[in-house]
């Protein structure tokens, strides 16, 4: 049933049709499988899966790697079940575990996730528990916190002795958890959607709100080759940082060539000034760090980078330097709208849609409110897909092949990266 499963097959004349997958309900794994890979009389949706396959509901569970890689002692602790088991070898969906926190305390949510970005790097500098006092100290967070790097890799050591005590005798480390190490494999990597028919509502006074009032976006950008070029003929600007700004403006408006405006930021010092100040919505084409996280020297505050849409290379293996969106702290639904639209980029060469196929990218979208449905597809009908952008922008200055701006995909390859 495993290689029936495993080969999407379930009309073989094998025995195959009469495969029936137990998956958890409401998941994004039943999500995964009813929408683009199986039937819906092939899925067994059930509160208990382990139970519903004992008692011959299924002959296949699908569900996340860590819980298949313990099923067979569940259900033999479970059921009394002593059969034999095949765990399949494909990868259909993806759906990564991560640490969560309130948006209402972004300092906070800043702190968690340098912790992890701590223990991935220690990794990187085969700094282990026992030569933890070799790692960085920081003052970002207060005086008191300084040695919070340290006590953390102390704690539990590095992400790698971490997963090996956790996981190791369970569920081997390839793909996607492993650190990318050579910068020679592609960490383009789209999140998956999930539910997104559950409604909400545009924040109350929020940069949506304004953007939509004034009817145009306003985006950061500093001018350099690829990423911000301005033409003084056509009086009109191209670019990789370009293209986000008019896909995030077409997110919101639905029109991104006259509703976007572009401020060029000459000074590389103090271009986090406009955007505290509300000057701009968004900033294109900011390198991440953990001062400009947590504590920017010139504003005083933090800011919310989305997950980066470019790596430079060169400058050896472990060379960070990366370009992302940024936005302020203090409204995290638009945070949350510029990191999906970036993310759909990604998503629509991942499933080979490009500009002109735009309306196969998912239709609604309820999470941001009404006036928003259509935001993944507006967003796509402006500039394409992510390999669209990247060739028609940035691919004569830096091939994109064997490079980290490539896509990760099936099958996955290393994703684990610290930016600090």
């Amino acid at each position: 049933w495993v290689e029936c499963a495993d080969k999407l097959d379930y009309h073989g004349m094998n025995g195959c049709r009469r495969l029936r997958i137990c998956v958890f309900p409401t998941s994004s794994h039943e999500f995964k499988l009813r929408s683009e890979l199986f039937p819906d009389h092939v899925i067994v949706p059930g509160g208990n899966v382990i139970q519903n396959f004992y008692d011959g509901d299924c002959n296949v569970i699908a569900g996340e790697s860590t819980f298949l890689a313990n099923a067979e002692a569940t259900l033999k602790q479970e059921t009394n079940y002593t059969g034999d088991f095949l765990l399949g070898e494909n990868k259909f969906s993806k759906e990564p575990l991560a640490l969560v926190t309130r948006q209402d305390d972004a300092l906070w949510s800043g702190f968690v996730n340098h912790v992890l970005q701590a223990l991935m790097a220690a990794e990187r500098e085969n700094i282990t528990q026992h030569s933890a006092e070799s790692f960085y100290k920081t003052s970002l967070f207060g005086d008191e916190y300084e040695r919070m790097f340290i006590n953390a890799i102390k704690a539990v050591g590095n992400f790698a002795e971490l997963y090996e005590r956790n996981l190791g005798s369970v569920l081997d480390r390839d793909g996607l958890n492993l650190l990318n190490t050579n910068g020679d494999t592609g960490l383009i990597y789209s999140f998956p959607y999930g539910d997104m028919s559950v409604e909400g509502t545009t924040t109350n006074g929020g940069t949506l709100e304004k953007i939509l009032a004034r009817g145009y976006l306003i985006c950061g950008i500093t001018k350099r080759p690829g990423f911000a070029e301005f033409d003084n003929n056509t009086q009109t600007w191209s670019g990789l940082d370009v293209d986000f700004c008019r896909a995030l403006a077409a997110g919101v408006v639905a029109d991104s060539e006259t509703t976007v405006v572009f401020t060029e930021l000459e000074s590389a010092a103090d271009r986090f000034i406009p955007l505290a100040e509300e000057e701009v919505d968004v900033l294109a084409g900011e390198s991440q760090t953990l001062s400009a996280d947590i504590f920017e020297s010139t504003t005083k505050k933090g800011f919310t980078f989305t997950k980066p849409y470019f790596y430079l290379t060169g400058g050896g293996e472990w060379n960070s330097t990366s370009f992302s969106m940024v936005t302020r702290e203090d409204d995290p639904q638009f945070s949350d709208f510029v990191y999906w639209i970036i993310s759909s980029t990604f998503y629509a060469e991942e499933h080979n849609i490009g500009q002109a196929e735009y309306i196969h990218m998912p239709l609604k979208v309820s999470l941001f409110g009404p006036e928003f449905e259509n935001i993944l597809q507006e967003a796509i009908k402006a500039v394409g897909n992510y390999g669209e952008m990247y060739a028609r922008s940035v691919e004569r200055l830096q091939p994109r092949n064997n490079t980290r701006n490539m896509l990760n995909s099936v099958p996955f390859g290393p994703q684990i990266f610290p930016l600090i």
